[in-house]
């Protein structure tokens, strides 16, 4: 344009204004990064008044460095990284006082009393003795863990007017425990009942099998199963016997009523109609 001249900047001016926009434009960059949090912050692991008062950099988001580990401090909800050694250090501590199993090759067990690795034996029998000890506080229930016991207390010292009761179940069965709470209140009913038209009582026996060896003679296909025996001139007879899961629970129980009053004969429509109502008969489990 007329009477404007354009007056060129010398070199040297030229060369400082590309190094300040340079300084400048590292300076914004180094703000951006620090203040998305990329940055490393440092934060106190334990509150002053704890023994171990540490202080650790924190680990920016991602993937943790190889050699930590998270821990969670109670009085802090972001996880803190802790190293190796502190983790090997608590575990020792946790071997001392005999909290964890620990093998005699390890170094950490020198100087204590290693805890015995579980077996699949010791394993069986601490779940024999958790549900003896769980079946002694029903005394409806007599609870057998052998076969010796089951002569004794199935086949011994019982009375001709008394029917048994024997329930077959496992710990890890699910079918087992979804009929446990039905089948425990419809034995200590029955147990506690006063009722002039049944001929005989009711003694439950409890076994639980963990193997098909555990009993060979019975042949127990599977859990949950019962047996009902009926005494006879010649000694207590099986004259029932099959599953009692869920589906099978109301047919079990008017079979067993109708041998406590000495019918059976069962009528036709026990077996064409299962939700037939019978007297004393509860069909909602």
């Amino acid at each position: 344009m007329a009477g404007f001249k354009s007056n060129p900047l010398p070199a040297a001016n030229g060369t400082r204004l590309v190094i300040f926009v340079t300084i400048l434009a590292l300076a914004s960059l180094q703000t951006s990064a620090f203040s998305s949090g990329i940055g490393w912050q440092r934060r106190q692991v334990c509150p002053l008044n704890e023994p171990s008062q540490k202080q650790f950099f924190a680990v920016p988001s991602g993937r943790l460095p190889r050699r930590f580990f998270l821990y969670v401090d109670p009085n802090n909800s972001n996880p803190i990284p802790r190293t190796a050694p502190e983790m090997e250090e608590k575990k020792g501590r946790s071997v001392a006082e005999g909290s964890i199993p620990c093998a005699a090759s390890d170094p950490l067990c020198k100087g204590t009393t290693p805890t015995p690795l579980g077996t699949k034996q010791v394993t069986e029998a601490k779940r024999r003795r958790r549900s003896k000890s769980a079946v002694k506080k029903k005394s409806y229930l007599h609870a057998v863990n052998s076969p010796e016991e089951y002569e004794s207390e199935v086949l011994g010292s019982v009375d001709d007017d008394t029917i048994v009761i024997v329930r077959f179940h496992a710990p890890y069965c699910k079918a087992c425990k979804m009929i446990a709470f039905a089948y425990d209140r419809f034995a200590q009913k029955t147990v506690a009942s006063i009722n002039p038209d049944n001929l005989y009582g009711v003694k439950f026996v409890d076994v639980e099998i963990l193997d098909k060896n555990d009993y060979p003679d019975l042949d127990i296909p599977a859990t949950p199963y019962s047996m009902i025996y009926h005494p006879t001139s010649s000694g207590l007879q099986v004259v029932e016997e099959g599953p009692i899961a869920r589906r099978q629970f109301s047919k079990f129980k008017k079979t067993l009523n109708f041998y406590r009053k000495g019918m059976c004969d069962m009528p036709e429509e026990f077996f064409t109609n299962p939700h037939y109502m019978f007297e004393d008969e509860n069909l909602i489990l």
